[in-house]
């Protein structure tokens, strides 16, 4: 009974944080994904539909310039918020108060996801390994892979804008963690340390979003 309580709490948590997540993503998504399907006929105007215009290349950092689809995109994910267009430097540990004033920009390039989502994924992982149950994984690996192979074959895979159904990548890990696993302290602990990361993340954009809504 008690495993069974712990289970139902855990899942509630991430359901909850998952849900938020996806909120975030469809009031995100109003504008400008479904005005400019509306307007121009694509949901990703100005890069296709209606009167397309290549504003990639001006978009491009000096630290992703040049690499491939795949490249910019796991560097982005990896790196810390960073809007920097004249340096070539990239963090993916630590942060400085440029990083977190970069994490709530509006439509960072580098690094959009969150200042905490890589290190959120590292041990998002970790806990889905250590959950084991090979067989049980098949479903979730399938859909972490296509997650991930949609990620890296997309040019703009390194805009966050552009992919932001990445965000439920860690998502997919927790949920099977919560369902085959969390027996053990240590699992636990590092399921509500995710959490946390996750959770800290969003706070920091609803507080910018809280800021930017009190100015105007």
């Amino acid at each position: 009974m008690l495993r069974k309580s712990r289970y139902k709490h855990s899942f509630r948590l991430t359901a909850v944080c998952t849900v938020v997540v996806l909120l975030g993503i469809g009031v995100g998504a109003y504008n400008p994904y479904l005005t400019n399907w509306k307007e121009h006929g694509s949901p990703v105007y100005p890069l296709s539909g209606n009167g397309k215009v290549d504003i990639m290349d001006c978009q491009v950092l000096p630290a992703i310039r040049g690499k491939s689809n795949a490249e910019a995109a796991l560097i982005s994910v990896a790196s810390n918020p960073s809007d920097d267009m004249l340096s070539e430097d990239i963090h993916v540990f630590g942060i400085s108060k440029i990083d977190i004033l970069s994490s709530v920009a509006s439509d960072v390039r580098i690094g959009g996801f969150g200042i905490f989502f890589f290190e959120a994924i590292l041990l998002s992982i970790v806990l889905f390994v250590c959950t084991g149950h090979i067989r049980r994984m098949r479903w979730y690996l399938s859909v972490l892979v296509g997650l991930l192979v949609s990620l890296v074959i997309l040019p703009s895979g390194w805009w966050a804008r552009y992919v932001a159904f990445f965000y439920l990548f860690p998502f997919v890990m927790l949920f099977y963690a919560e369902r085959f696993g969390l027996k053990t302290r240590f699992s636990r602990g590092l399921h509500i340390l995710i959490l946390s990361l996750l959770s800290a993340d969003i706070f920091y954009l609803f507080v910018w979003l809280s800021g930017q809504e009190y100015r105007v």
